[in-house]
């Protein structure tokens, strides 16, 4: 490039452009470290029994009841 600043060298400049960048960079640092961390505690307990775990219906069941519930909020607002 020669003398002349590119719209990409600008955007760089944009916090317009580059705020949501490191909001969304910060988050997902967030998820791959408590991937991480869990993959630490699998790695040094090994896996729950069975027993310790908690059915994905009941989880999916539970999920979709907030899902409906805060559908219902949207709707009333």
């Amino acid at each position: 490039m020669t003398g002349n600043s590119s719209t990409s060298d600008q955007n760089r400049d944009d916090p317009a452009t580059v705020d949501p960048l490191r909001s969304w960079a910060s988050a997902e640092r967030r998820r791959a470290e408590e991937l991480a961390a869990a993959l630490d505690g699998i790695a040094q307990h090994g896996l729950p029994s069975p027993e310790e775990c908690t059915p994905w219906e009941t989880l999916r069941a539970g999920l979709l009841a907030g899902l409906e519930a805060e559908g219902a909020d949207q709707r009333v607002a």
